[in-house]
């Protein structure tokens, strides 16, 4: 989540207000593909957590504030770092997701959908993107990440080149199996500054999505996107390549948007036809009060709307619901 369409610093991971308990892993159980089949979005009535962009970081809030973590988090995706010796990166992930199962919560994992950087400028373990080696030579790329000359972007218009990453995707996927997978840079609207087609971008999500569902896993997709500027036809399309999974927003309700009345009542109706068609969406009140786009969000949400809210993580919790206790 960088960029145009970007959360800010990896520091500054943020807490989901996520939704009742998991049915499925909240006591440590194995992720398997039998546990996988069982992952539905919670109910938003109840409500529990979710962390984003979590990082080894999270390992000593885990062990002096077990108080803030609860039994069910959705943890939606967790690296760490890989350094120089791969075999240690993978041991140190391997334990912290186990502590991390322990507690009861649940480990999703994290992937760019639309950029790939070469194998030896990734930092974080399991790989952030695909590494540029293992695509081929032909991949057509529109050009380059802003502050990261090595992180090209492809063209998704261009099928060879989104399936090649789609592949790439998949093999990471079943490489690390998780309940849930979190897909960043899945696409920009023009109301962003995205440049790329948007039927291009919906047919790469609902190909990636459709991947997440043969391995039976829920896949949430940042999306650069101001809702109210979704015309009929974009918003189908959307619709259709999500299908029952989940989008993050970084700006749900920008200033701009906030201070126009007419604005507010355009985008509130565009949400209310994504969650009607099923749509989970994750909105994260960087540019405002979290108190205000709940109030906001409640004025127009309906009963069996999937709509979660964000807050830091490194903060004592607000919502309370079971505490997730240490095993023994």
């Amino acid at each position: 989540m960088e960029g145009s369409n970007t959360i800010s610093a990896r520091s500054v991971m943020l807490r989901l207000i996520f939704a009742s308990v998991l049915v499925a892993s909240i006591n440590g159980a194995e992720q398997t593909s039998s546990s996988l089949s069982t992952f539905e979005w919670p109910d938003p009535e109840t409500k529990g957590t979710v962390l984003v962009n979590v990082t080894e970081d999270v390992i000593p809030y885990l062990r002096n504030h077990p108080e803030w973590f609860f039994k069910g988090e959705l943890v939606l995706s967790f690296t760490v770092p890989l350094g120089a010796d791969r075999a240690v990166a993978k041991q140190q992930y391997q334990q912290h997701t186990e502590l991390l199962k322990s507690r009861g919560l649940v480990v999703g994992t994290y992937i760019s959908g639309t950029t790939t950087t070469p194998e030896a400028q990734l930092a974080r373990w399991p790989y952030e993107t695909v590494p540029f080696e293992r695509l081929p030579d032909s991949l057509r790329i529109v050009g380059s990440w802003s502050n990261d000359s090595h992180r090209k972007i492809i063209d998704v218009a261009d099928a060879a080149a989104r399936h090649a990453l789609q592949a790439g995707i998949r093999r990471e996927w079943q490489a690390h199996p998780a309940l849930i997978r979190f897909v960043d840079n899945a696409a920009a609207h023009r109301s962003v500054g995205g440049t790329q087609p948007w039927d291009a971008q919906c047919a790469h999500i609902r190909e990636i999505r459709e991947i997440g569902e043969s391995l039976h896993c829920r896949v949430v997709f940042n999306v650069g996107l101001h809702v109210g500027f979704l015309s009929d036809q974009e918003a189908s399309l959307l619709i259709q390549a999500v299908g029952q999974n989940g989008i993050l927003l970084e700006d749900p309700w920008t200033p701009w948007v906030r201070q126009n009345e007419l604005e507010s009542k355009k985008a509130a109706a565009r949400y209310q036809q994504l969650l009607e068609a099923g749509m989970a969406i994750v909105m994260l009140p960087l540019n405002v009060p979290e108190d205000a786009l709940e109030r906001w969000a409640d004025s127009w949400s309906k009963p069996g709307y999937h709509v979660y809210f964000g807050g830091a993580f490194y903060k004592k919790p607000t919502h309370g619901v079971q505490v997730a206790q240490p095993p023994g």
